[in-house]
């Protein structure tokens, strides 16, 4: 059988993890463990698909700096094709997170020029290229007008589309979008307010479905999460694990889901993969995998979840 190739487009970065090793204090130091790594909600997933084996392209941001340096070659390590990424003087991007001992997100600061970089503009001039993806990857690290004009593209090409709205403020692009064409979002309770703020959550949940959304996912951390569609609604619980850092656990849980769709997994499947993948990254630090494969997926998979 033939795969299925997908682009990603958004957030490459350079990310830098501080865990805390005690309860934090606010306005004052706090001694912590440091771990760098490549990031990037965009770049993270298409990794983590390039190691299962399957045909992944990064359009992103790169300086010409050693950051920019630095990501590209972690990208390549892995297999995820750069040939229509965009690289020039402006600065590579980054991400610094604060965690509390736990692993969970206590602040996190970014800075990239994704915004202004990958724009409608410079898309239109990949479009012969974007034409011949089977899955579109998005994440809200792209300004609201390349998120809008990515949306319209995929509607007029038939193209699926799955938007990563990254952040609660990033989020907000995706006020007023046309959800025809997704084929999943994937806010937190938080992040799903921002579209509507006003509606009780069972009413956005219906209004997003109503307007042609084809899945919300709705993560709640240690609660686990929930798979919103108009057939059926599905619940996964979390698994008891020990959470050593939170950081790419959510593109890793897309990351899963996208290798059992693209494989032709039942729904449930599919979750479960995104859960099992989200796992593997909870428990060590930084968004990377280094010796993932479809074997080493499918066994953790076994631990978790009953076939």
């Amino acid at each position: 059988m033939k795969s299925k190739f997908v682009v990603c487009i958004g957030a490459a970065l350079v990310d830098e993890i501080f865990i805390s090793q005690n309860p934090i204090h606010i306005g004052t130091s706090n001694p912590s463990d440091f771990s760098k790594s490549v990031g990037g909600v965009a770049r993270n997933i298409a990794g983590l698909l390039a190691q299962l084996n399957h045909p992944i392209e990064l359009i992103a941001h790169f300086g010409n700096d050693s950051e920019g340096d630095w990501i590209i070659e972690k990208c390549r390590e892995v297999g995820i094709g750069l040939e229509h990424s965009l690289r020039n003087e402006k600065s590579s991007g980054r991400f610094l997170a604060l965690l509390h001992p736990n692993g969970e997100l206590h602040t996190g600061a970014s800075y990239s020029n994704i915004e202004t970089e990958i724009s409608p503009e410079f898309l239109q001039s990949k479009t012969d290229f974007l034409e011949t993806a089977e899955l579109l990857v998005i994440d809200c690290n792209l300004s609201k007008e390349t998120i809008d004009w990515l949306l319209n593209f995929s509607i007029q090409n038939n193209i699926s589309i799955i938007v990563e709205p990254v952040s609660l403020s990033k989020s907000k692009k995706m006020k007023d979008a046309n959800w025809s064409n997704v084929l999943i979002y994937t806010p937190n309770e938080l992040e799903l307010d921002e579209l509507d703020e006003i509606q009780h959550k069972e009413n956005q949940i219906n209004n997003l479905l109503k307007q042609g959304l084809k899945n919300l996912w709705i993560r709640s951390g240690k609660d686990g999460s929930t798979m919103y569609n108009s057939e059926k609604t599905v619940h996964l619980a979390a698994s008891q694990i020990n959470i050593i850092d939170s950081t790419g656990a959510g593109d890793a849980a897309l990351a899963g889901w996208i290798h059992g769709w693209l494989l032709n997994f039942p729904p449930e499947k599919c979750l479960q993969y995104g859960h099992t993948l989200a796992n593997m990254i909870l428990q060590i630090k930084g968004a990377e995998l280094e010796n993932l494969n479809r074997e080493l997926l499918d066994s953790e998979f076994k631990k978790y979840h009953l076939q």
